[in-house]
């Protein structure tokens, strides 16, 4: 809202709160509810028309219950306990809080030949987490840590366009610095100690960038992009169990990006690219012996992408294609290993791996008020080089988290009732087996599933409320989206399962 000629004001809050759908047996109770609440206030100054000024503060909170987390069998199958997996006996009432705040200041100023952006952010961040690590009746693995941090950040951009609108550009320049403290405790077997540590890192990044859009030829773009990046870290052990108490390093690379697009038509697109990315070094800072707290090296990354992006029938069908390549050195892997009475926090580098595939995307109207919508991905990505901390060869393990084919399947129909619009929406998304850890454990392997969704809304002239009734899986299926290796621990991996079916009301007001 205004709040003078060239003063406005923005508001914004959203709360939400939600029971658990997880029944602890021991207790009655449910462990896995949320609250979140968040807000930010927006104020903007434009003494001229060349001049833009604004300053933004935000906040957040949020009360989690952790996850329930269940002990599952190769499948993975539940092997103890019921056999719903969102009923289950626990002897700790996990939580996950969040406190955070920030502030950030834009500001843009425009001449007739280029345009000046800084941008200039901090934040501070505090959490405490709590988890039932082991997911039984029994105390056998707890783990809590509580993590503080502060960070800064100031960015300086300058873009114009020079040769008669021929040539885009911008350069600018980046720093980030943040300092932190991190405790963690983790108990096994019911009080016997096997990981207590403090940390306080402190990081700083430093950035030069620029890119140059070049027209060769009114269809014909090329694009050249060159960051240098430095980056320093420093861990320091607050209550470590052995020396040296602190470690620090740095590492700097230049990453460049070429691309070269081709408007064929004013429909048809086709473009290529060819990048590098760059990750700086790290700490094992969760080490639990000297030989583990070391520096990981670099990662680094080359990707290549051919694509097309297109529409016709009079824009009523849209077509995109691309296929791309990425060829990975030095990937930074954390790996949670558990023995018999102990866990163990393995940083390591693995020193190659490849990804590959292609994706499509079908966007049609067939009628004015229906659209339909279709996607397709296929992935191969596995390390090509890669022993674990004992030795072992697992090089064509695939990546976690990455299933080979994906496809979703949406649509949306709409008919006017009244002075508003009742709008019908249903969407359908899969995944094939995939593992959740770089391992492949059999345990922690999910098998193809797919998730049905539908929605149906009313909305009012111009938008102005809008009532849906909604559902989400409605299939209901069962299916893991996190997990742990604890088989030398407990017997077998926990891991922790996506929402059941869900259905509820849902109520908007927009303000003008």
């Amino acid at each position: 809202m205004p709040l003078s000629s060239d003063v406005f004001l923005r508001t914004s809050a959203s709360g939400t709160k939600r029971d658990g759908y997880t029944r602890n047996t021991l207790t009655g109770g449910e462990i896995d509810d949320h609250e979140t609440a968040t807000g930010r206030l927006q104020l903007r100054y434009t003494p001229t028309d060349s001049l833009d000024l604004q300053l933004s503060v935000d906040g957040y909170r949020v009360r989690d219950g952790q996850p329930g987390l269940r002990r599952v069998g190769p499948g993975p199958t539940l092997v103890e306990g019921s056999s719903n997996p969102f009923t289950g006996a626990y002897d700790l009432q996990g939580r996950a809080d969040s406190d955070g705040v920030g502030i950030a200041g834009h500001v843009r100023y425009t001449t007739d030949n280029f345009t000046f952006v800084s941008i200039s952010a901090y934040r501070e961040i505090d959490e405490e987490l709590i988890t039932d690590l082991d997911g039984g009746p029994t105390r056998l693995v707890v783990q809590s840590s509580s993590f503080h941090q502060q960070q800064l950040s100031q960015e300086f951009q300058l873009l114009g366009e020079t040769a008669d609108e021929r040539l885009k550009w911008i350069v600018g320049l980046y720093g980030f610095r943040e300092r932190a403290r991190y405790t963690e405790v983790t108990d096994v077997f019911d009080g016997t100690l096997v990981l207590d540590f403090g940390t306080a890192p402190k990081n700083a990044s430093y950035a030069a960038f620029g890119q140059f859009d070049y027209q060769l030829t009114p269809r014909l773009t090329a694009t050249a992009g060159l960051r240098y990046t430095y980056d320093e870290r420093e861990m320091t052990l607050v209550n470590g169990t052995f020396v040296p108490p602190a470690i620090d390093n740095s590492w700097s690379k230049l990453t460049p990006r070429l691309s070269l697009a081709f408007q064929a038509t004013d429909s048809l697109l086709a473009y290529a690219t060819a990048s590098q990315g760059f990750k700086s070094g790290q700490f094992n800072a969760r080490a639990s012996r000297l030989p583990e707290f070391r520096a990981l090296e670099p990662e680094t990354v080359w990707a290549y992408e051919l694509g097309v992006k297109s529409r016709w029938l009079e824009d009523r069908l849209q077509l995109n294609g691309s296929a791309f390549f990425s060829d990975y050195k030095d990937i930074q892997l954390q790996t949670f290993v558990a023995q018999p009475n102990n866990i163990d926090f393995i940083s390591s580098n693995a020193p190659r791996g490849e990804v590959r595939g292609v994706e499509l995307e079908l966007i049609a109207q067939p009628l004015r008020n229906l659209t339909l919508q279709a996607t397709l991905g296929l992935v191969d990505a596995e390390f090509t080089e890669y022993h674990d901390v004992s030795g072992n060869d697992l090089a064509g393990r695939k990546f976690a988290q990455t299933p080979e084919t994906t496809y979703s399947l949406a649509a949306q129909y709409s008919h006017d009732v009244g002075e508003g619009t009742l709008r019908f929406a249903s969407g359908y998304d899969y995944r094939s087996k995939h593992f959740l850890d770089v391992t492949n454990h059999a345990d922690l392997a999910q098998g193809g599933f797919g998730l049905l969704s539908g929605r149906v809304t009313y909305a009012t002239a111009f938008d102005r409320m809008e009532v849906s009734l909604y559902g989400k899986n409605l299939t209901d299926e069962r299916y893991i989206t996190a997990g742990y290796n604890l088989r030398a621990l407990v017997g077998s991996g926990v891991a922790a399962f996506g929402a059941p079916r869900t259905y509820g009301v849902e109520v908007q007001f927009r303000f003008d």
